[in-house]
């Protein structure tokens, strides 16, 4: 079996209940961690003396513990832990909330990586939850960026950056390139195992702006060749849906929008409109920022399969993500008698199994799924139209499969 098809729990501190909350996050082996990618990253400045902090700054210093750790209990359900810290310029007070546990984690006259917000109180400087690590002059110098990761509850970030620096250890040297290398030098891109390490932990600006190239092309090329897969076995061989709506009321839809859409969505909705008319099946890539605003181009998309007479799809690789499209489009849809349902496998099998017939019935206009929905036994009344978010995280294979349902 290849090392990246393992299961998160070959990973040390990766239990059951780790690996299950992992799963709402849809990380069950090592692969998915990897491409589990950062949503943003904190930026930690060079080190500096502690003669030199403003007000309110973020912090990095190299200072050394000293003096009794102080633990006060304010009351009940409030620990305060207070430990001076000093370099040759002056001293800091860190102080920890309900972390008395730090009190034995760190030794004077050892010399220790601190980061956090600098208050003034009490005539002192203060850092209060400071990050702190065993300092390393190559690593902390110049500065470094901390990913930060999409969380559930009962995950922390150091869970996440834990998990994969253990993997990125683990595969060290061992992550294959899948871009010929022809590819890569017309097209001046990284290494495959450059990328990956350094979008998730980048050493400065400059690598993290290549691998996101690096990442993004490989991303947009193995799309494009999926979808070229797809057209050639379907495309060419079935014939499409011609669909046919009433525009009125999908301009009066679109009209009552609480916000503009962009220039850039409607050339995309326009777009899709064309194709929905052509009678050839339709694969389309809509690509864009977080936030650039494709969610609402694909829920007029499925509004428009809705007011043709054809079931639709949202296909999310998450159950958090199908939720979050699930209210989204509740919200947007409300009072246009759309039937709106969601699959995913945490469902009851009793939920389940209701949520399979109302579909077959075709009692419901709008599904948000998970993988839950590729199952042989959902089988669709009159499915139209099929939209994958995040679909490099699935399958050709699965794609093909949630197709021929339609």
């Amino acid at each position: 079996m290849d090392l990246l098809d393992e299961s998160v729990q070959t990973i040390k501190g990766i239990g059951p209940k780790k690996a299950k909350l992992l799963s709402r996050l849809g990380i069950y082996t090592l692969k998915d961690a990897l491409y589990f990618f950062p949503r943003d990253y904190e930026k930690h400045g060079g080190v500096i003396n502690v003669e030199a902090i403003q007000r309110g700054q973020k912090v990095s210093l190299c200072v050394e513990f000293y003096g009794k750790p102080q633990v006060v209990r304010k009351r009940k359900n409030l620990t305060i832990l207070k430990w001076r810290a000093k370099d040759n310029t002056g001293s800091v007070v860190c102080i920890w909330f309900n972390q008395h546990y730090r009190a034995n984690q760190y030794k004077e006259g050892v010399a220790y990586y601190v980061y956090g917000k600098a208050v003034f109180e009490y005539g002192q400087i203060q850092i209060q939850n400071p990050q702190v690590e065993e300092y390393r002059p190559e690593v902390h110098d110049q500065g470094r960026f901390d990913p930060i990761y999409p969380l559930v509850e009962g995950l922390t970030q150091k869970d996440l950056r834990g998990l994969i620096k253990q993997i990125l250890k683990k595969l060290e040297g061992n992550i294959k390139d899948n871009l010929p290398n022809i590819i890569r030098h017309k097209f001046t891109l990284s290494e495959k195992g450059y990328a990956i390490n350094n979008i998730h932990f980048p050493i400065d600006e400059k690598a993290l702006e290549w691998s996101r190239r690096r990442l993004v092309f490989e991303e947009l090329f193995f799309m494009q060749m999926a979808l070229f897969a797809i057209r050639e076995n379907f495309g060419a061989k079935k014939a499409g849906i011609v669909f046919k709506w009433d525009n009125n009321k999908l301009k009066r839809f679109i009209s009552n929008l609480p916000f503009l859409l962009t220039t850039a969505q409607k050339r995309v909705i326009k777009e899709i409109l064309q194709d929905l008319k052509r009678g050839i099946p339709m694969n389309r890539l809509v690509y864009g920022d977080v936030g650039s605003g494709k969610t609402i181009v694909a829920v007029i998309a499925l509004y428009v399969a809705f007011l043709a007479g054809y079931q639709g799809v949202m296909m999310a690789p998450t159950e958090i993500l199908a939720r979050q499209h699930y209210k989204t489009l509740q919200s947007i849809l409300e009072g246009l008698g759309i039937d709106i349902c969601l699959l995913i496998g945490g469902m009851g099998n009793k939920e389940k199994e209701q949520v399979k017939a109302r579909i077959y019935r075709g009692e419901v206009d709008i599904v948000i799924a998970t993988h839950a929905v590729l199952q042989e036994d959902v089988v669709f009344n009159n499915l139209g139209l099929v939209v994958t978010d995040e679909q490099h995280r699935f399958g050709v294979r699965q794609r093909a499969t949630i197709m021929q349902k339609g």
